[in-house]
C-alpha cells in the first residue's frame, strides 16, 4: 500500500555522512542528564486493550526547562589536531561548500551540523530514548528543526488546487485522492499537501511574516492528549479558502489524524530556507501549512499508535545544531572545519550511546541566512 510504503521508506532513513569516526580528545560526559530522563519501555506491551483518553500526562511536560542559557560547557574547546588527513572526496565537498557561501555576509549567516539518528527504527526502538534524545540536543545545543520532507495527508476526498500538492508538476496524480487504507486498518482517501514542521526554536525566524493572525507560541508544542487541537498557519494562497478558527483534519504521514486550528496567515512571498541541505534552497510558505513539531505528551494506545510515534520521534530528534565557533573560524580552512567537525561528532556519538542510540552528524554544514524575505 502506497502509504505503508512510505512508512518503512522513513522507518529506514539512512544520511549519508563523511569520514570515519576518530576520537581525538578527551571531554566530560554528564552520566546524569540534567532533565528529567523518561525511563518506561513499553515495548513488550500489549496495547489492543488499553484506554489512554483519560490520562493527564501534564506531568511529563518540560516546558519548564529553560536551554537559553546554554554555554556550551560540556562541549570540549578547539584542539590541535596533528597530521589531520583530509581525504581527497571531503577536501572536494569542502572546498564546494566553501564556494557556495562566499558571496554571503557571514554576519547574517548562520551554520550548523544536521544530527541525524543512524541506527534506523523498528518495533523494538524505545520512544522514550528517542524523546530524551531530543531533549538533550535541546539542553547541550541551540537545536532547530525545520522539516519539509515529509507531508501532511488532507483525509477527505481533496477538490483544491494542485498548486497545494506536495509533488513535482505533472505528477499530481500519484498524490491526490489516493485511496488506501491507513494504520487504523480502514480505507479512505489521501491526498499529500505542502507542509513544514517547525521546532519550537525556529519560532522567532517567523515572526515577520505573519500577515493575519499570530505566530506559533511555545504552548502550542504540546499535545497533551489524542485528541488536542494543534494550531496551523497557512500559506497566504489559503486566504479566502479558510479562516482563521477553522479546523482541518489532517494525517501525519500514516494517516493519524490531527485536528489543526487555523491560527494564522503568511505575508504573499514569505520564504523560509530549507535546512536539510547544504546548498541554499528557499521554502515557498505561499501554499505550504506549518505546523509545530509538537511533544506528543500522551502514552500509546495501541501498536499502530506506537509504531507511529516510533516513526514521528525519529524523525523529530535528527535536526540541526547550532556550530558556535563564528564563520570565518569554521571556513577559514578544510582543517579547520574538520577539527570542529570531529569534535561536535564526538560528543553527539557520546550523547546518543547514553541512550542507547546510534547518532552522528554531517560533514558539510547546513548554512541558515537571516533575513526578511517577506514582501
Amino acid at each position: 500500500m502506497f502509504i505503508k510504503k512510505l512508512i518503512l521508506l522513513f522507518s529506514t532513513l539512512f544520511l549519508y555522512a563523511c569520514n570515519t569516526y576518530e576520537n581525538v580528545f578527551e571531554y566530560p560526559i554528564q552520566e546524569t542528564l540534567e532533565y528529567t530522563i523518561m525511563s518506561n519501555d513499553y515495548s513488550s506491551n500489549d496495547y489492543s486493550s488499553n484506554d489512554y483518553s483519560s490520562n493527564d500526562y501534564s506531568s511529563n511536560d518540560y516546558s519548564s526547562n529553560d536551554y537559553s542559557s546554554n554555554d556550551y560547557s560540556e562541549i570540549p574547546s578547539n584542539s590541535d589536531i596533528e597530521h589531520l588527513e583530509i581525504d581527497e572526496n571531503s577536501l572536494l565537498n569542502i572546498n564546494w561548500f566553501f564556494d557556495e557561501i562566499r558571496d554571503y555576509n557571514s554576519e547574517n549567516l548562520k551554520l550548523f551540523f544536521n544530527v541525524f539518528h543512524d541506527g534506523g527504527v523498528n518495533s523494538d526502538t524505545s520512544i522514550y530514548a528517542l524523546k530524551n534524545m531530543y531533549q538533550a540536543l535541546n539542553y547541550y545545543f541551540d537545536y532547530i528543526a525545520v522539516n519539509d520532507s515529509f507531508s501532511l495527508y488532507y483525509l477527505s476526498y481533496f477538490t483544491g488546487d494542485d498548486m497545494f500538492l506536495n509533488v513535482p508538476e505533472g505528477f499530481e496524480h500519484t498524490v491526490r485522492n489516493i485511496w488506501d487504507e491507513n494504520m487504523r486498518g480502514f480505507y479512505e482517501y489521501f491526498t499529500s499537501l505542502k507542509s513544514v514542521f517547525i521546532s519550537r526554536t525556529a519560532i522567532p525566524y517567523f515572526e515577520d511574516m505573519i500577515y493575519i493572525g499570530r505566530n506559533f507560541s511555545h504552548e502550542d508544542f504540546y499535545k497533551n492528549t489524542y485528541d488536542d487541537v494543534m494550531p496551523a498557519i497557512l500559506g497566504y494562497e489559503y486566504i479566502g479558502i479558510y479562516e482563521i478558527g477553522d479546523i482541518l483534519v489532517l494525517g501525519i504521514f500514516n494517516g493519524f489524524p490531527v485536528n489543526f486550528e487555523v491560527i494564522g496567515f503568511f505575508e504573499e512571498g514569505a520564504t523560509f530556507q530549507q535546512m536539510n541541505s547544504p546548498i541554499f534552497y528557499n521554502i515557498y510558505l505561499d501554499t505550504y501549512i506549518a505546523v509545530p513539531f509538537f511533544y506528543i505528551m500522551y502514552e500509546p494506545f495501541s501498536h499502530e499508535n506506537l509504531s507511529f510515534q516510533i516513526v514521528y520521534h525519529h524523525i523529530k530528534a535528527s535536526g540541526n545544531i547550532f556550530i558556535r565557533e563564528s564563520v570565518d573560524t569554521v571556513t577559514s580552512s578544510p582543517e579547520s572545519l574538520m577539527s570542529i567537525f570531529y569534535r561536535y561528532r564526538a560528543f553527539v556519538q557520546e550523547l546518543g550511546e547514553l541512550h542507547g542510540l546510534l547518532y552522528d552528524i554531517t560533514l558539510l554544514p547546513i548554512p541558515l541566512y537571516i533575513e526578511n524575505n517577506s514582501n
